[in-house]
């Protein structure tokens, strides 16, 4: 409850509490690395939701929260893993398609940012109007021109 009321240094307290208590529990290590990344704590966020993932890895948000933090620290391409380890465990999740899709268009993988787009959008995501916009313009401009058009007189 504190850290949904934003109270994090209280609710932080309470789960290292619970971590001496329960070592082996992923949801206490989910909730410290949440904790953390809302501080900006990245190191400490990083660590804590690889040990949730270690403790168990068939939890797609603790995937997704841990590719956020690799994407955040320009990591891409283990975001990208952690990000596809949380669609593979659960093919409609929506926000892992987007973040999949900002982590492509980062790397200038437009069709593969596209495609992700396109399944968080038909899953219900909201996805950015900004980013859908970006990604549908890079591919415009770096489409082939038709053959015998100039392509300078557009």
């Amino acid at each position: 409850a504190c850290l949904e009321l934003g109270r994090l240094d209280e609710a932080l307290a309470a789960f290292a509490r619970a971590r001496q208590l329960a070592p082996e529990s992923e949801d206490v290590y989910y909730n410290l690395g949440v904790g953390y990344e809302k501080q900006k704590r990245l190191d400490d966020a990083q660590a804590a939701y690889e040990k949730a993932a270690a403790l168990r890895p068939t939890v797609p948000e603790t995937r997704c929260n841990l590719g956020n933090i690799y994407r955040e620290k320009g990591w891409l391409e283990k975001a990208i893993e952690e990000y596809r380890a949380a669609v593979d465990l659960q093919p409609y999740f929506g926000l892992a398609h987007n973040n999949l899709a900002v982590t492509y268009a980062m790397k200038e993988d437009f069709e593969s940012a596209a495609y992700h787009l396109q399944i968080a959008r038909t899953l219900g995501y909201a996805v950015h109007p900004d980013l859908l916009r970006h990604v549908r313009g890079e591919l415009e401009r770096r489409r082939p021109s038709p053959a015998g058009k100039d392509p300078s007189r557009r």
